[in-house]
């Protein structure tokens, strides 16, 4: 089984772009979900701010690029 997409550029950039970040922003869903699911179960778990800070230090990507 094949499955093929098609955009047609740059009229469908935007599209283009989102499809072509799926793979790292469910990577990094799935990362952050594992962080935060140590935090509760820490003996000391970080404050809000710290885990916000940690949700932008992982993402690898520009989130702006993807959905502006």
């Amino acid at each position: 089984m094949r499955a093929i997409l098609e955009f047609n550029l740059p009229e469908d950039r935007e599209e283009y772009e989102r499809a072509n970040a799926a793979t790292k922003l469910c990577s990094y869903i799935f990362d952050f979900g594992n962080y935060l699911r140590g935090q509760a179960k820490s003996d000391n778990p970080d404050d809000l701010e710290k885990i916000i800070e940690t949700w932008y230090e992982m993402r690898d990507f520009d989130i702006d690029d993807i959905y502006s």
